[in-house]
């Protein structure tokens, strides 16, 4: 969903010297969402598609070749801390 272009007075945005972005991807008190953050492949797809939008923005050309493969074993290791 799509809930528009917001403006804000955000220190986080404010306070910095570089330029800046504030996204909401996930809202923690919808159970469907909540969940999604337990998910690491759901995680590694938000940043996958943050990184490319900034590579995009930054003009950088972005590559499979760019991409850092996560090992499986570490994985399954954040998952079990996740749900615990």
């Amino acid at each position: 969903m799509n809930r528009g272009k917001k403006t804000a007075d955000y220190a986080v945005l404010r306070m910095t010297n570089m330029t800046g972005i504030l996204t909401e991807k996930l809202f923690i008190f919808n159970p469907k969402d909540a969940q999604s953050l337990k998910c690491i492949k759901c995680l590694k797809g938000f940043t996958n598609f943050y990184a490319e939008r900034v590579a995009k923005f930054r003009g950088i050309k972005s590559t499979s070749d760019t991409l850092q493969p996560v090992q499986e074993s570490r994985i399954k290791k954040q998952e079990t801390l996740l749900n615990h």
